[in-house]
């Protein structure tokens, strides 16, 4: 072959071997630069998938601090705010249940942002420790409402078993209707009073029902408005619930009561109850407690028939032994109302 052709040919290889090196490794750089922002759609995504970890990451730095330095013997109490229809209050100090509590939440984990949020769905857990300061964690629906939006969880199901034993062994419990002017409150058997005078809030809606609560050597002492005392003996502690309205009071067997709204709704398991009126209207089934200081009479009133919740041996039995001094609580209770 000539060697012109030969050069020819060589010049032609190398001509070649220069587009491609411009034009080939680096194309997609020049043909297909990254857009503006990009980077930053990116970050974005990914801080979203970040949200997650455990679940004091996610509270104020105050509350957050309790994952550090709870000590259960610091703690007063536990409360518990299940709010729907109704807001119904829980409390205990109970050391076992305060650290079963502590425990399932230090268990949680975040594992990102909804915008789903449910009315009338929250229930907050409030710690408070024995100088009064309170940490308060709450939940929308079973997911948390934390500082900047509410969180999808996981690993939350022993959170509400012990919302359920903190509910079945309150040391304290209170209901009030959505409504201000048709609230309804109730405590249970505790002569303790760890809700920092919240009976006096509830005490707002009847003077008659307005009560102080004191321990005595005979139980605990109920003082209603007035008039009218109402003495607990000892054994009844953490057995009965109270239930108080604008113009009565109903004292129920616990154990009874929950059983009868878990089978059927009702309100069964009433050991005797209290009310008011401006008029002698005396029912079939009230006796006459005597007169109010403002000329109006308190009334108790006995259940017609058996409330024990006849599904549990255990509640029958227990039912049966409270009924046995209600009349003594009745007849100490007649000689404290002015007649």
């Amino acid at each position: 072959m000539p060697k012109k052709n030969i050069r020819r040919i060589l010049c032609l290889a190398l001509t070649a071997a220069l587009i491609f090196a411009f034009s080939g490794c680096g194309g997609k750089t020049s043909e297909d630069p990254v857009q503006s922002g990009q980077a930053a759609v990116e970050s974005s995504a990914d801080d979203d998938l970040a949200k997650t970890g455990p679940i004091w990451a996610f509270l104020d730095d105050e509350t957050a601090a309790l994952s550090k330095n709870f000590d259960v013997s610091n703690m007063k109490c536990v409360r518990l705010n299940v709010v729907g229809e109704t807001e119904s209050i829980y409390n205990t100090t109970d050391p076992e249940i305060i650290g079963q509590v502590f425990q399932a939440i230090d268990k949680i984990s975040v594992t990102g942002l909804t915008a789903d949020q449910t009315p009338n769905a929250d229930q907050t857990f409030t710690f408070i420790d024995n100088n009064g300061k309170e940490y308060s964690i709450s939940f929308n629906d079973n997911n948390l409402v934390g500082k900047d939006g509410i969180y999808l969880i996981i690993s939350d199901e022993d959170l509400w078993d012990a919302a359920i034993n903190l509910r079945e062994n309150a040391t304290e419990s209170y209901t009030e209707s959505a409504d201000d002017n048709d609230s309804e409150s109730s405590i249970s058997g505790d002569p303790e009073d760890p809700m920092n005078g919240r009976a006096d809030k509830d005490s707002k809606s009847s003077s008659h029902f307005s009560y102080k609560q004191e321990s005595t050597g005979e139980g605990t002492e109920y003082i209603f408005g007035d008039a009218l005392v109402v003495t607990i003996p000892p054994d009844w502690n953490g057995k009965y619930t109270m239930v108080k309205g604008d113009d009565y009071v109903t004292f129920y067997h616990t154990a009874s009561h929950d059983g009868w709204q878990q089978y059927d709704g009702s309100d069964g398991g009433v050991l005797f109850g209290i009310y008011y009126s401006k008029d002698n209207d005396d029912s079939e089934n009230a006796a006459n407690v005597g007169l109010a200081r403002d000329g109006g009479y308190y009334y108790i009133s006995f259940p017609s028939d058996m409330q024990a919740y006849m599904e549990d041996e255990s509640a029958v039995e227990e039912y049966a032994s409270l009924a046995e001094e209600v009349d003594s609580i009745a007849e100490n209770a007649f000689s404290t109302v002015s007649n």
